[in-house]
């Protein structure tokens, strides 16, 4: 039987679990490990996905991985009776700080280094929050190298000296998803002096066991206990000092969302950051302890950095470290030869796993003392929201309203049916700036009012046309963005939705291209319309590119307003290039889309000037036609532009 046959109410004993690769990695991580106990709580609506509980917090999982999971032992839930809790706020004297439970090593920093801090943590634990407030606005957003995964620094707000990254929310350390390598690279081989460890206090079993597998790293590490406001609200506390001294580092409470604890906790981390630290597990005691130690130790004879942690994630089987140091992955080998346990055989994934869920519970969960509230079984606001919200009946009305309401308050123009309320005409608006942006009475819904609002003026086609062309100016200093040579328009909207972008280009010696008879099959539905005497569309269009750009010639004769005409219509392509003799072309269409050389000859003018050929495919796809893999794509792409070049120019002659 599967988690996925599990009845709601009812508990059930984990026997195995399936998947492969990050699939059955981030279920151990979760927590589903042989032996662990799982209570269905819920179902969606829909049937799909399900919420179950294992050790003491909620899951939410899709059917198809519950399938997964294999359980047996199936009996009802058994809540049995908690004993009345002192909840009172606990003195927390930081028993930790000075190095009395966590030992430092090695010479103090040199004065004056920069001391860089790395925020880890799990997902919505309030890394994000907690970076804001230590940076402000002292802070830079980009990519970590070769992901496109985010990252932001920053310098901390009245410590001289100082730069903090936040890394991505993970919920291990292992190498399955982008976040988990960056994070694990970035405190590798980034070098952090200091990692602050977010943990959300309402969850502290959940986020301890990212904590376990940071503290296996050579790095000073400081204990955040974040959400203190939220914990107090539920009438629970935490016993700080006590958690402090289990664990042996820093434990500094805090709320990252009203800023409390901010300077004591970076107090904490600059001293702890300060001097060395070395890494220590919680896997000593468990089956894998020796093998961890004999790897360790061969580790460091090789002048391994963080061997503990090498060491540990070698005793996985992590696939990184097996790539890594294969010496050491024979001895991991001829212990699993050796080794086998009841309930975990040789899979040393699940048994580390195990290994950290069961410490955690051990030691760590008499910290977090519930209140009367939940003594008693009350829920919270949450759980009292999700009870109404997720029901099996009510759920999908409710969603349905919901999104009614939503799409009504955005894009209605009769905003909260207010025009069935006040006469027509109660707010007076005509003749001002801002007729016709909120509507009749003054009742459109913010979504339409955004929208007319965007039509007033050029503004905001100034600000896009400053965007795409050059920067944007922030205090007198100009930040590039997109810094283009040049932008694609649609000038069917009139002169209005162009000459922002012409005056832009003009300022920065640039150049635009205005649609006039595109290269797809479906363009003559519109653009081929009779308009006028013996006229088109796209030929009024034309008149307007070449009166648009008129004053702008530079020295070869052609204005800053080019024109697209693509290669699949010669002969619209010959009309338009008599009609715009100032006007240079882009001709898409050649190559993939059927345009041939012969066709886009008569985009150019008897020079040979005037035109300039785009073919995307045929050059960037080159490679498929060569029959390899793609590691030649430079020399195809070559070849291919090569060949249109000699192509085009049996047609034309440069002068």
């Amino acid at each position: 039987m599967t988690l996925k046959d599990l009845p709601i109410g009812k508990t059930a004993t984990v026997t195995s679990v399936g998947g492969e690769g990050a699939l059955r990695q981030h279920f151990l991580d979760m927590g589903l490990i042989p032996k662990a106990d799982v209570t269905m709580v819920k179902f969606a609506p829909m049937g799909d996905p399900v919420e179950v509980r294992i050790h003491g917090y909620e899951l939410t999982l899709r059917l198809a991985d519950a399938e997964k999971i294999e359980i047996d032992k199936i009996r009802d839930t058994i809540t049995e009776p908690m004993r009345p809790q002192d909840a009172r706020p606990i003195f927390h004297p930081g028993l930790g700080e000075g190095g009395k439970y966590h030992v430092q090593t090695g010479e103090p920093l040199p004065p004056g280094e920069t001391l860089t801090f790395a925020l880890a943590g799990n997902q919505n634990c309030g890394k994000t929050t907690l970076f804001n407030q230590l940076t402000g606005s002292n802070q830079h957003v980009g990519n970590f190298p070769g992901v496109t995964v985010d990252r932001k620094d920053g310098a901390i707000r009245g410590v001289e000296n100082t730069l903090v990254t936040d890394l991505p929310g993970i919920y291990s350390m292992s190498p399955y998803s982008s976040e988990e390598l960056v994070t694990r690279r970035f405190v590798l081989d980034e070098h952090p002096r200091g990692i602050i460890n977010i943990v959300d206090a309402t969850n502290i079993e959940r986020n301890l066991y990212l904590t376990m597998q940071l503290m296996e790293l050579d790095v000073p590490m400081v204990l955040a206990l974040n959400m203190m406001d939220a914990v107090r609200k539920n009438g629970d506390s935490v016993d700080g000092a006590t958690l402090e001294k289990k664990i042996g580092l820093p434990v500094v409470e805090i709320s990252a969302l009203r800023g409390e604890g901010i300077s004591r906790l970076m107090e904490k981390t600059c001293a702890a950051s300060k001097s060395k630290r070395s890494g220590v597990t919680v896997l000593e005691d468990c089956a894998l302890g020796h093998l961890i130690g004999d790897v360790k130790i061969a580790l460091e004879g090789q002048k391994v950095e963080n061997p503990l942690f090498h060491a540990v994630k070698l005793a996985e089987e992590d696939e990184l470290e097996t790539k890594a140091h294969p010496d050491a992955v024979k001895t991991v080998r001829a212990f699993k030869d050796t080794f086998r346990d009841n309930v975990f055989g040789d899979d040393f994934e699940a048994l580390v796993a195990d290994s950290r869920y069961k410490y955690i519970t051990k030691h760590f969960s008499s910290a977090f003392r519930k209140g009367e509230k939940a003594m008693k079984g009350g829920l919270n606001r949450s759980d009292r929201a999700d009870k109404v919200l997720t029901h099996k009946i009510w759920g999908i009305p409710i969603f349905l309203v919901i999104l009614f309401a939503i799409f009504h308050l955005t894009f209605s123009e009769n905003f909260l049916y207010l025009g069935g309320l006040f006469p027509e005409g109660w707010v007076s608006l005509e003749g001002t700036a801002f007729e016709g942006v909120f509507g009749e009475g003054g009742i459109n819904s913010p979504g339409v009012i955004l929208a007319n609002l965007l039509g007033l003026g050029t503004d905001s086609l100034t600000a896009l046309a400053e965007g795409w062309l050059s920067g944007a100016k922030i205090e007198g200093e100009e930040f590039k963005s997109f810094d283009a040579d040049c932008v694609t328009l649609n000038g069917y909207m009139g002169a209005d939705s162009v000459n922002p972008f012409l005056k832009v280009a003009g300022e920065r010696d640039k150049s635009v291209f205005i649609l006039a008879k595109t290269s797809n099959p479906g363009s003559g539905e519109l653009q081929n319309v009779a308009a006028g005497e013996g006229d088109t569309v796209y030929g009024l269009m034309a008149d307007l590119i070449e009166k648009w750009g008129a004053g702008t010639e530079g020295k070869h004769g052609y204005t800053r307003a080019g024109a697209v005409a693509g290669a699949t219509y010669p002969e619209e392509l010959q009309k338009l290039r008599a009609r715009m003799p100032h006007t240079f072309l882009l001709v898409p269409g050649y190559g993939a889309q059927g345009g041939t050389a012969e066709d886009v000859q008569y985009a150019f003018q008897e020079n040979g000037r005037g035109a300039v050929v785009n073919s995307s495919r045929g050059i960037i796809c080159a490679w498929q036609k060569t029959g390899k893999n793609g590691a030649d794509y430079q020399e195809a792409a070559r070849a291919a532009a090569i060949a249109m070049r000699d192509d085009i120019c049996r047609f034309i002659a440069i002068q």
